[in-house]
């Protein structure tokens, strides 16, 4: 547990301050410098513009993991108001049958309607990898809603006169964090998933940005020449993914 926290915490910090420990600009280019390896220079290598990879995945991990934060939390925001709407989380009719439409739809294919109705923007992106997590959430805080609002604990309160609000804001909604904070982690880490993904096929609104999913897609254009470009993005997701589904473990296990 211990090891877990401070790995997780380290690898954190990194990602907050990695934008001000980069040894050169993300976004410098300097073609006589493309597609170097590994050097005491640039430590990670260079890319096909010959800007230091390192400096890029260290700037990249905070653009992505930001984003991606921002989605997660409009998304249990969204999935909170439905959730909990009305009797305990019972959602009325139409609610109940547009949440149930929308889990039909693949995220990433809703993710690609939403970009395209709204623009290639990196305000986009977010909102639209956020609308896809809505109804997983939704339903997810719906069904644990309705299985606490039969606890005797609130038909107690319930008898006594307690209406359906104060029900959900001083007994069901914080008997359900420890759940909402668990599964909010999975959320985060489809949001990065996601927004690497659409980052990866072109949809970051701003091209050659320092992004991790932007990074890979740079890498897969050159890998057989160059396949040092894509290990630290690669990583970087991979490793963020891995934490935050674990952390979703051990609060599940809590």
């Amino acid at each position: 547990m211990v090891k877990f926290g401070l790995f997780a915490a380290a690898f954190t910090a990194l990602i907050l301050i990695g934008r001000w420990i980069s040894p050169y600009d993300p976004l410098a280019a300097n073609s006589e410098q493309s597609l170097q390896p590994p050097s005491g220079i640039h430590l990670a290598g260079t890319d096909l513009l010959g800007r230091d990879v390192l400096s890029r995945a260290l700037h990249g991990g905070s653009v992505t993991v930001a984003q991606a934060g921002l989605s997660a939390g409009v998304a249990l925001g969204l999935g909170l108001v439905i959730g909990l709407r009305k009797d305990a989380g019972i959602v009325s009719g139409c609610v109940d049958t547009f949440v149930q439409g929308m889990l039909a739809i693949p995220g990433l294919m809703m993710s690609f309607i939403l970009l395209t109705l709204l623009g290639n923007t990196p305000i986009s992106l977010i909102l639209a990898v956020a609308v896809a997590q809505v109804a997983p959430i939704s339903r997810m805080i719906r069904q644990a809603a309705q299985a606490e609002a039969r606890m005797t604990y609130v038909e107690a309160a319930r008898s006594c006169g307690a209406d359906e609000r104060y029900l959900v804001r001083r007994h069901i909604l914080p008997n359900l964090l420890p759940a909402i904070t668990a599964y909010g982690c999975v959320v985060f880490s489809y949001c990065v998933l996601n927004s690497a993904a659409l980052t990866f096929l072109g949809f970051s609104g701003e091209p050659g940005r320092a992004d991790w999913g932007v990074m890979l897609y740079e890498a897969w254009q050159v890998f057989r020449v160059a396949p040092w470009i894509g290990v630290l993005p690669g990583l970087g997701i991979m490793t963020m993914v891995l934490i935050l589904n674990e952390a979703s473990n051990r609060i599940t296990r809590l």
